[in-house]
């Protein structure tokens, strides 16, 4: 699993992930941000298994959404 912010120096997180998602295409990830990034901005490819959470956001927020997202890429 990764978590990036979508807006980073450099790079986007939405090209970050699509460089580890080269290597690892199943990959589970959760992007944050501080700014309202809506859904279609962001690739449909890259979408796909991505969850958003909304900065600021509280460490059980955080964890539960980890927890969730790991739970359904392993429920098989």
């Amino acid at each position: 699993m990764v978590i990036l912010n979508f807006i980073m120096p450099r790079t986007s997180g939405s090209e970050a992930l699509a460089r580890m998602r080269a290597l690892k295409p199943d990959l589970p990830a959760i992007f944050t941000s501080g700014y309202v990034v809506p859904a279609a901005k962001l690739d449909p490819e890259i979408a796909a298994g991505t969850e958003f959470l909304q900065k600021p956001y509280r460490p059980d927020v955080l964890g539960r959404l980890i927890r969730e997202t790991l739970d359904r890429k392993f429920a098989h």
